[in-house]
C-alpha cells in the first residue's frame, strides 16, 4: 500500500474528534439525536479547520448501519466506504472546476436518483463561492426544495462571494481558526504515535507558522520529520521554516529597544548571510511586538504566541523602554511591510530603515510627555499665584526639568509689580502730579467648614483626569471653575478653539469627565461649561491735586542698560537652554 500523508491519516472520524470546533459538533450531535436534521449546510470558514471532515463525519452518522446516531461506528460497510472516499451515496463536487449552469444541470438530473446503500444522498460542494452567477440561480429552486433524501453541504472560505439568496437557505456554522495550544496538543498526539521525540517549542514554532490551521500544522511536521527524522527540535524547525529562531528575533528587539540601531542591523545582516527569509523574518517580529504590547498594558489574559514563562519576563523587560502608542506605531509599520514585502525594490532596506529611525526614536521626548509636563507646569503656577506662594516653592516646582530630569537651579525674574491705582489732583494752575492711592488687600473667601470649594474639586478632578484619560488634561487645563452647586459646576474658558469644543462634545469624553467630577466631590455632578470673555482693564480714576512749587522738571527714567556679553553667556549655558535649544532646533538671536 502506497504510504499516506500524516494530514490524512490523522483526519477526524468522529466529531469527537474535531478540534477547536465544539460549537458545531455539539449543535449537529443534537441535531441527529433528535431528528432536526436540516436539508442544507453551509460551512464557512479558512482552510484546514475540518470543515470537509466534518461534512463527510455528518454522512458517516447519517447513513452508518446503526444511525442515524451521533456516534457511527465506523466499522461498517457504509463508514469505511466513506471514510475511504468510495462511497457512492457522498458526492465530493469541486466547485472550482464545475461552476457553470451545465454542471448544475447536471447535478439536479442525478438529485432525483435514490440512494445505494444508505439513508441519504450526501452532496459535498467544496469552494462553493467559485460558482458562476446563473449557476447560482439555476441552483436556487433546487437547494429550496432538494428530494427527501437528498442533503447538501456547501464548504467556502469566503462566503462574501455567496448571494444571500443561497445563504438564507441553509443553516451556517461558522468554523473559527484553531488555536495554538489546541494545535500543539494534537500534535504531540501525533509525535507519541509516530514515535518520534519532540521539544515544545519546536512544535509552538510548527503551530505558530500554521496560523490557525490545523491542515497546514500538519503538513509542516510531516516536512520537519522528514529531515530531522531522530528528534524534532527548533533548530530544524527553523530549518525547515526558513525563518529566525525567536532568541534572535528577541535579540533584535531588545538591541531597537536599547537605542542600539547598529546591532539590529548587524542582526538583520547575519539572517540574510543565512539565507532567511527576511519577510518572514518581518512577519514573526510583529508577532513579537505584539506580544509585548499585550504584556505592557497588562493583559495576562490574552493568550501569547506561545511565550513561556521566562520569555515573558524578557518580554516584559523590553516594554519597560516602549510606550504602548510606540508599539502600536511599531506594529503598524511592520504590518505594512510584510504586506508589500515582495513588491519592493528592497525589503531589507525597509525592514533595517524602519528598525534603525525606531532605535533612534527612543532617546526623544514623545510629545505626549511634553504635552503632561507643560500641563503640571501651569497647573503648578496657577495654585502658587492663587495661594501667594513663590513659584519656585515646593515639590513639583516648574524649576524640575521639563524632561523628568532634576534641572540646576536657576534663578527666575520677578514678575513685574503690579500697577496700582492713581490719582490725579486739580491745582488752579492746572498743573497735575500723579498721587498714588493705596488699596486695603482683599480678604480671601473662606469656604463654608466641611464643604469643598469649587476651586478643590476642579483641582482634583483633573486630576483624577490625567490618571483616566491623559489626552482629556490638556485641553481642560485652561478651565477657571466659576459655581459649583448641588447638581452641577460650570467652567468657563477664556478662550475656547474648535479643538477643545470637539473633546468636550464627544459623549465618551464628557463621561469620563463626570465621572471624575462625581468621584472628587464624592456626590454625582453635572458639567456645563461656557466661553467667556477677557476681563477689561479697569479705568485708571484721576484726581486733580494742588502740585507743589517748584521749577524743578519732571524726572525721566533712563533706559535699562542692555545685558551684559558676560550675562549672555550664562544664559546660554544653562541646561534647561540648552535642552530647549535642542528639542526645538532653535537659534540664538542677539540684537
Amino acid at each position: 500500500m502506497s504510504y499516506v500523508v500524516i494530514a490524512r491519516r490523522w483526519r477526524p472520524q468522529r466529531f469527537e474528534e474535531l478540534v477547536g470546533q465544539e460549537h458545531v459538533s455539539v449543535t449537529l450531535r443534537n441535531a441527529i439525536k433528535n431528528n432536526r436534521i436540516g436539508h442544507a449546510y453551509l460551512f464557512v470558514g479558512p482552510r484546514g479547520v475540518g470543515k470537509t471532515s466534518t461534512a463527510r463525519i455528518l454522512a458517516k452518522a447519517l447513513n452508518c448501519e446503526k444511525g442515524p446516531t451521533p456516534v457511527p461506528c465506523g466499522e461498517c460497510p457504509v463508514c469505511t466506504n466513506i471514510a475511504d472516499g468510495a462511497s457512492l451515496d457522498v458526492v465530493e463536487i469541486d466547485a472550482a472546476s464545475n461552476n457553470s449552469v451545465d454542471d448544475v444541470r447536471s447535478l439536479q438530473e442525478h438529485i432525483s436518483l435514490a440512494p445505494m446503500g444508505g439513508r441519504y444522498r450526501i452532496y459535498i460542494i467544496d469552494e462553493v463561492h467559485m460558482l458562476s452567477k446563473p449557476a447560482f440561480n439555476a441552483f436556487l429552486k433546487t437547494l429550496e426544495e432538494p428530494p427527501a433524501h437528498a442533503i447538501f453541504v456547501l464548504a467556502t472560505t469566503e462566503v462574501h462571494k455567496i448571494p444571500p439568496t443561497i445563504i438564507s437557505r441553509c443553516q451556517r456554522f461558522d468554523f473559527r481558526p484553531i488555536a495554538g495550544p489546541n494545535i500543539i496538543k494534537r500534535l504531540q498526539q501525533i509525535c507519541e504515535a509516530e514515535e518520534v521525540p519532540t521539544e515544545d517549542e519546536a512544535l509552538a514554532m510548527i503551530a505558530r507558522a500554521g496560523a490557525g490551521s490545523m491542515r497546514d500544522a500538519q503538513t509542516l511536521l510531516e516536512e520537519v520529520i522528514t529531515f530531522s527524522p531522530e528528534r524534532i527540535v527548533e533548530q530544524s524547525v527553523v530549518e525547515v521554516l526558513g525563518t529566525a529562531p525567536r532568541s534572535t528575533l528577541i535579540e533584535m528587539l531588545n538591541a531597537v529597544a536599547q537605542g542600539h540601531g547598529k546591532n539590529a542591523v548587524e542582526i538583520i545582516d547575519r539572517l540574510a548571510q543565512d539565507g532567511k527569509d527576511l519577510g518572514q523574518v518581518t512577519s514573526d517580529l510583529m508577532n513579537l511586538v505584539r506580544d509585548v504590547l499585550i504584556i505592557r498594558i497588562g493583559g495576562e489574559v490574552v493568550s501569547l504566541s506561545g511565550a513561556g514563562d521566562h520569555e515573558k519576563g524578557v518580554l516584559q523587560g523590553i516594554g519597560q523602554h516602549f510606550e504602548p502608542t510606540d508599539l502600536i506605531a511599531l506594529i503598524e509599520d511592520l504590518s505594512w511591510l510584510t504586506s508589500s514585502f515582495r513588491n519592493l525594490l528592497s525589503g531589507r532596506i525597509a525592514l533595517e530603515s524602519l528598525l534603525v529611525k525606531t532605535a533612534q526614536m527612543r532617546g526623544e521626548v514623545s510629545i505626549e510627555k511634553v504635552i503632561r509636563k507643560i500641563a503640571s507646569i501651569e497647573d503648578h503656577l496657577r495654585q502658587s499665584a492663587g495661594s501667594g506662594s513663590p513659584p519656585g516653592a515646593g515639590a513639583g516646582s516648574p524649576q524640575e526639568d521639563l524632561f523628568g530630569g532634576s534641572a540646576k537651579s536657576v534663578s527666575e525674574p520677578t514678575p513685574p509689580p503690579i500697577p496700582k491705582p492713581v490719582e490725579r489732583a486739580s491745582t488752579p494752575e492746572s498743573s497735575s502730579q500723579m498721587v498714588v492711592r493705596e488699596e486695603p488687600p482683599k480678604q480671601a473667601e473662606k469656604p463654608p467648614s466641611g464643604k469643598p470649594t469649587k476651586e478643590t474639586v476642579w483641582k482634583r478632578t483633573l486630576e483624577l483626569i490625567e490618571e483616566e484619560k491623559s489626552l482629556l488634561h490638556p485641553p481642560l487645563s485652561g478651565a477657571v471653575p466659576v459655581e459649583l452647586t448641588e447638581k452641577s459646576i460650570e467652567i468657563e474658558f477664556q478662550g475656547m478653539n474648535g479643538w477643545i469644543r470637539s473633546c468636550l462634545e464627544k459623549r465618551e469624553n464628557l463621561a469620563v469627565i463626570e465621572k471624575c467630577l462625581s468621584e472628587a466631590a464624592e456626590k454625582p455632578l453635572k458639567l456645563s461649561w461656557h466661553e467667556g470673555t477677557p476681563p477689561p482693564e479697569e479705568p485708571v480714576e484721576l484726581v486733580e491735586e494742588e502740585a507743589p512749587e517748584t521749577d524743578a522738571l519732571p524726572s525721566v527714567q533712563e533706559p535699562e542698560p542692555a545685558p551684559s556679553s558676560a550675562d549672555l553667556r550664562e544664559a546660554l549655558n544653562d541646561p534647561v537652554v540648552q535642552k530647549a535649544i535642542s528639542l526645538f532646533k532653535g537659534i540664538i538671536v542677539t540684537q
